[in-house]
């Protein structure tokens, strides 16, 4: 049992070491023999742990999912359900505004995700799943309390949520390619895409 809890907490602070690593890096640029270096293992034992860097970036991946939905899972109390809803959505602009680089994080992952069986992908997609619950049961008590307008809820969900998902990472890591990229703050366009989404859904 002993040494159950000491791997885990081992396999704990690699993941946590490595998430650190690439979101003050990238992906792309942080390597294995980085972080055996930073975790003081080496660099062979960490592929007998993890066999690829995919799969360290997919547990890292997992985890940081679960800590973004402690974010959106915020206290409702005493909130309707559209009050709900609009912490939620307004959640993505928060996120954007003191922490993109887990945007620039997604971006990558997701590059490197198609290359990744199914079969392994099932934590990632139970943290996934957490989100869809969340607007799940915020939009049924909106539609209780009547706050909320009736919506085809399932590609209501997924088209907002990609959409504001690949806005803000797309913001986060494409930059200012033509001059138009200039003519807006960033952080206005994540607003006003939030805004049409509730806008939509209020009753």
């Amino acid at each position: 049992m002993g040494s159950t809890k000491l791997k885990d907490a081992e396999n704990r602070f690699i993941i946590d070491t490595a998430t650190r690593m690439f979101l003050g890096s990238s992906i792309d640029k942080v390597t294995m023999a980085d972080i055996a270096r930073e975790v003081g293992v080496g660099e062979a034992t960490l592929y007998r742990r993890y066999s690829t860097k995919q799969r360290i970036v997919l547990e890292c991946a997992t985890t940081l999912c679960g800590e973004v939905y402690s974010r959106f899972k915020k206290p409702s109390e005493g909130k309707n359900g559209f009050e709900q809803l609009s912490q939620f959505y307004n959640t993505f602009l928060e996120i954007f505004e003191d922490n993109p680089q887990f945007y620039a994080f997604i971006y990558r992952f997701d590059l490197m995700i198609a290359d990744l069986p199914e079969s392994e992908l099932g934590s990632y997609e139970s943290e996934i799943d957490n989100f869809r619950y969340l607007f799940h049961d915020a939009y049924t008590m909106g539609l209780r309390d009547g706050s909320v307008r009736e919506v085809d809820k399932l590609p209501f969900y997924y088209s907002t949520t990609h959409a504001l998902l690949n806005l803000c990472k797309k913001l986060t890591c494409q930059g200012e390619l033509i001059s138009q990229d200039r003519t807006i703050d960033k952080a206005d366009e994540v607003r006003t895409l939030i805004d049409i989404v509730l806008y939509r859904l209020q009753a």
